[in-house]
């Protein structure tokens, strides 16, 4: 398993790249990906990053969709700031 260092790593690659793959539609379509974390992570009291990961291993998500995930929860960390 990596460490959290490579995966935030990782999660703020995947917001650069679908930041620039979506423009000005990437708050409004990301919203989605960091409401589903958000609920899953209320629904079993966990911090982001393993909301995220336990949300990975469950749902098996496709290529892109895992992206917006990734990208979901570095928005959530980064916005906590």
């Amino acid at each position: 398993m990596e460490d959290k260092k490579e995966m935030t790593l990782r999660m703020m690659m995947a917001r650069k790249t679908v930041m620039e793959e979506l423009g000005e539609k990437y708050h409004e379509r990301i919203q989605t990906y960091t409401d589903v974390i958000k609920e899953y992570q209320d629904a079993n009291q966990l911090e982001v990053l393993p909301s995220l990961l336990q949300l990975l291993s469950t749902k098996n998500p496709e290529e892109w969709a895992k992206l917006m995930f990734l990208a979901a929860a570095a928005e959530m960390i980064v916005s906590e700031k």
